[in-house]
């Protein structure tokens, strides 16, 4: 039986989306990993206001994704998503 440790949306959570997505993603399983790194970039940008690097990061997270499948034009978006949040933190 699984108990729910956490109620509603907390960081280890959408870290652990995001592992179980990377698990997909390696095992060829790209429409589920798919959905659960568009579930972790949900939770982070709930969880982080603003450009935040965790959401900067699960925006590369499924830009990858989409460049392993050929998917160039979705993946250079949540680059260039990612890349301004990064550059907006540094300048």
């Amino acid at each position: 039986m699984l108990v729910a440790l956490f109620a509603g949306d907390h960081p280890d959570v959408a870290s652990s989306l995001n592992n179980l997505a990377l698990l997909h993603k390696s095992q060829g399983r790209y429409s589920d990993a798919e959905l659960l790194y568009s579930d972790a970039l949900a939770m982070t940008k709930r969880l982080f206001a603003g450009d935040h690097p965790n959401v900067a990061l699960s925006l590369n997270n499924l830009a990858l994704l989409h460049k392993s499948q050929g998917r160039y034009s979705d993946a250079e978006l949540l680059y260039s998503d990612a890349l301004a949040m990064c550059e907006h933190r540094l300048w």
